[in-house]
């Protein structure tokens, strides 16, 4: 059997899940924009460190803080508070952690 992805309803571990899908499978991203969840301090920091990881020009001229962005914002899907809504096939919605989309 396939691994699967579960989808849930909202953006947390514990929500109900509304569908599974396998892994590997193309969703839709819908916003375009991830949701971080969690302690007000924690959602900062990790939405720093993804804008950091994700920022060329730092890569290329600080490439050791471009490196601590990227392992802050590995820790920060490992700790399930990056979320993404996502399109299903058959047309309903839900969400799945950064976690799981690796």
């Amino acid at each position: 059997m396939a691994p699967s992805l579960d989808i849930r309803a909202s953006a947390a571990p514990d929500a109900p899940i509304v569908a599974r899908v396998t892994k590997h499978r193309h969703l839709e991203v819908l916003q375009g924009i991830a949701k971080l969840v969690g302690e007000r301090a924690r959602r900062r920091a990790c939405a720093q460190a993804c804008r950091g990881y994700g920022d060329v020009l730092l890569r290329q001229e600080d490439p050791l803080e471009w490196a601590r962005d990227k392992m802050a914002a590995a820790a920060c899907m490992a700790e399930n508070v990056i979320w993404w809504n996502v399109a299903l096939p058959d047309g309903r919605s839900g969400w799945v952690s950064a976690k799981d989309l690796r």
